[in-house]
């Protein structure tokens, strides 16, 4: 619907990068993004200051370190929502993606889930469990599940999104909590992002009032006014409502964003990732078995 949407007066200029590649293929829109965005760092501003904190990392390594100080008598630095399949997926595509890999090579014939971005991605995740300073029971929590531990002071930060700022100020009054970026391999680290938006079914008997409806619905005015977390659009997202102190570095995390995987396959990839990672954080199996097993079984579903 791409030249449709132009013809409605679509400013496709104006939408996030990132935002309109989930909606597009082969050069083609299908859905017009209006609602955009990726996890950032919930943290426990008391827990760090009585650790000797005054703010938090951006390198992955000083968060380690900060998460070991953390924890202790039940309480950890952090947790995986590795409980839930799509939950856990996505941590570790993130973290793949901050080592500047990725799930298949450029022309989506091969899995190179064996590289050493990989193997560095699950590795954290592996290591943070089995060395205490992430939580133990994170094989069976989700993100849900997460957001209790971190209310109640069980974990020292979380890694969710902006649409948590307003809930938690709300239903935990006396939570003195902080946001910061995700951090990285010495710098900040990547998100995956995704979000929500409108399309035209393609046998409907009006297109080009439908195309005049999404050309209304996603302006910056409605886009900022639709969604709880951020808008597509590039000027929406510099409107006031989105840039107090909270949502700061979620706004500076979509610089280093990259849109959650839209694999033709993906629906069967996904589960196959799911369980060898949870083989290696089990211990049945090493990091670097996990990642050459989870490539083996990716190709053979590219072959078939």
């Amino acid at each position: 619907m791409t030249e449709q949407g132009k013809a409605a007066g679509i400013d496709f200029d104006d939408l996030l990068e990132p935002a309109l590649a989930i909606t597009s293929m082969d050069g083609e829109v299908y859905g017009i993004p209006f609602r955009y965005d990726g996890s950032g760092i919930y943290y426990n501003e008391d827990m760090l200051k009585s650790a000797g904190y005054d703010s938090f990392p951006t390198d992955w390594d000083a968060m380690v370190e900060m998460s070991k100080k953390l924890s202790g008598d039940g309480v950890y630095g952090f947790a995986w929502p590795l409980g839930n399949q799509a939950n856990a997926v996505t941590r570790l595509v993130q973290q793949l993606y901050t080592y500047g890999g990725d799930i298949l090579n450029e022309d989506g014939t091969k899995c190179t889930l064996d590289s050493e971005a990989a193997k560095k991605a699950l590795g954290n995740i592996v290591t943070s469990i089995s060395e205490g300073y992430a939580s133990p029971g994170s094989a069976e929590i989700d993100n849900t599940k997460m957001r209790e531990m971190f209310a109640s002071g069980q974990i020292a930060f979380n890694f969710t999104g902006p649409f948590d700022v307003e809930p938690l100020r709300t239903e935990y009054p006396e939570l003195n909590f902080k946001t910061a970026v995700i951090p990285g391999d010495g710098k900040m680290g990547c998100t995956t992002a995704n979000g929500w938006c409108v399309s035209m079914a393609k046998n409907s008997e009006n297109k080009e009032a439908a195309a005049r409806f999404l050309a209304y619905i996603t302006t910056p005015e409605n886009q900022a006014r639709l969604t709880d977390s951020f808008p597509a659009s590039k000027t929406a997202i510099a409107y006031d409502q989105f840039s107090e102190e909270a949502l700061k570095p979620f706004t500076e995390q979509l610089n280093n964003s990259k849109a959650e995987p839209t694999y033709e396959n993906w629906a069967e990839m996904e589960p196959v990732i799911y369980q060898y990672l949870q083989n290696a954080v089990s211990g049945s199996m090493t990091v670097e078995e996990a990642c050459q097993g989870m490539t083996a079984d990716i190709d053979a579903l590219l072959a078939y």
